[in-house]
Formats: structure tokens, C-alpha cells, sequence
């Protein structure tokens, strides 16, 4: 099942329209390990970088992220209708620098139908309310 990314602003769209993210173009990328705690439960995940796949689509980035493009913010949409919104800012490494991955196996397996076929973690948040279990679609807002 791919994940697509809609990207509904103009100034991010790129040539082509919206981009859908394969498990083999998720694979092209490299890959990152975090470790969280998922509710008393201790996972080692793996997968891209987040600012890896935002990059791949052109999503504004470094120098790039500054005036309007600070008003862009990311939605993360599960399968089973729960929703996350980030500000690019927060998660782009010169600014906020708030690490996240698309992981694709925790644990040394691959997610399950209950958590995947990708998860969006933030290794770096106290509790995991803001990682998106089932992850379908990124939007760019």
C-alpha cells in the first residue's frame, strides 16, 4: 500500500502534482534508527528520516524554510482517521530540529496490519500522542 504525499500548496507543488511514496522509494532512502517508548513498551524502529521524504518532494528546508514558507505545516493522516499537524519549522534540523521517522519494522519485523504498513515516530516526545500509527498520507499544507 503506497502513502501518498498531497501537497495543497502552490508554492510546494512540484511539476509533476502529488507524489506517492512507495515501500522502494521509502527503501532508496537512508535509513534511520530511533528507539521510543510506545505506551511501557520499548521499540527500536527503522526507516527514513522524515526531512528525508520532505526533501525528496521539495518540501522548503534549511535556508529554504524562512518568511511565508514558515506558515507551512505538515498533516500526518492514519488509515483509521487520527491526525497529527507539525509546522516545518519544528521539525527542520536548523530550527526546532524535532527528529522524526517513517519507520517500516520495529523490532527487527515488519509493522503489523495494527501499526503499519508505516508508523511516523518522534523519538524525542515525552509520550507518543504525536506518532501516527497506520500513517496513509502526508499532506503539506
Amino acid at each position: 500500500m503506497p502513502f501518498a504525499l498531497i501537497l495543497a500548496a502552490a508554492a510546494v507543488t512540484p511539476p509533476a502534482g502529488p507524489v506517492t511514496v512507495t515501500l522502494k522509494l521509502l527503501a532508496d532512502l537512508p535509513v534511520t534508527t530511533a528507539t521510543i517508548d510506545a505506551h511501557g513498551t520499548k521499540l527500536t524502529c527503522k526507516g527514513p528520516a522524515l526531512s528525508d521524504v520532505l526533501a525528496r518532494i521539495g518540501a522548503p528546508q534549511g535556508k529554504a524554510l524562512h518568511g511565508k514558507a514558515l506558515t507551512k505545516a505538515l498533516v500526518a493522516h492514519a488509515s483509521d482517521g487520527y491526525e497529527v499537524l507539525f509546522s516545518l519549522g519544528e521539525l527542520d534540523a536548523t530550527l526546532g530540529n524535532e527528529p522524526a521517522i517513517v519507520a517500516t519494522e520495529c523490532n527487527g519485523e515488519k509493522l503489523t496490519v495494527k501499526d503499519g504498513p508505516y508508523r511516523l515516530l518522534l523519538p524525542g516526545d515525552k509520550r507518543p500522542a504525536r506518532s501516527v500509527r497506520q500513517l496513509q498520507t502526508l499532506e503539506l499544507r
